[in-house]
């Protein structure tokens, strides 16, 4: 029988097969199985679609692959990815980037704790990241928190300067688009509407690498 996943992984990539294959290794290493990685090959040239064929007929979790014939941008691609989306939590994470073994686990931990209170106006929970030189990408190292903490979406952009890892509700991407206006979009431009008025757990625990791949608009 199949099992609904608790959790859905979103990736688009272009190009990045390089990074992929450390992204699909960090997954296949997951403590925690019940997930499914919905992926989005965004008209790559190079071998991404020979290497994630041949990688989803041995895998033990579920991958949806969309496969476009031609490079159609990032918010085009994240839009279909959405409507794939199957788990109770989504987790975006960059092509270039990948879990620590433990990330999933720990993720849904928090989220299920903080779950309890009933919330309509909680989100989800927000993990740190670092480079793969050792260095946070999270957090200011005068805003590290010692413990986890409770704030809004308005109070973390003060607190947080920029690459987190993020387990959300599902719903709340159900029915939301990126403006496709562009191959790249700010990503805020959509979060900065999902999150308005809700609030996030935050952990200063490292749970993703990020290797920022040479192609990536952010690299260096």
């Amino acid at each position: 029988m199949n099992l609904k996943p608790e959790i859905t992984i979103v990736t688009s990539a272009y190009n990045r097969s390089e990074y992929l294959k450390v992204l699909l290794n960090s997954l296949k290493n997951q403590t925690f199985k019940n997930f499914e990685w919905v992926l989005g090959n965004d008209g790559s040239i190079d071998d991404t679609d020979e290497f994630i064929k041949k990688e989803k007929m041995n895998l033990d979790f579920k991958i949806t692959y969309i496969k476009s014939s031609h490079r159609i941008g990032k918010a085009k691609m994240d839009n279909i990815l959405f409507d794939h989306i199957k788990g109770n939590y989504t987790c975006y994470i960059g092509s270039d980037d990948h879990f620590t073994n433990h990330a999933l686990e720990y993720l849904l931990r928090l989220i299920k704790k903080t779950n309890k209170h009933k919330d309509k106006n909680f989100a989800g929970v927000i993990a740190a990241a670092k480079n793969n030189k050792g260095e946070n990408q999270t957090f200011y190292l005068d805003s590290l928190p010692k413990n986890e903490l409770i704030m809004t979406y308005k109070e973390m952009r003060n607190f947080i300067k920029g690459d987190d890892t993020v387990l959300e509700h599902s719903k709340n991407y159900k029915n939301k688009k990126f403006l496709e206006v562009d191959f790249v979009i700010n990503e805020s431009s959509l979060l900065s509407k999902i999150h308005k008025d809700k609030y996030f757990l935050i952990s200063p625990e490292i749970v993703k690498i990020m290797v920022r791949a040479k192609n990536s608009v952010s690299y260096g």
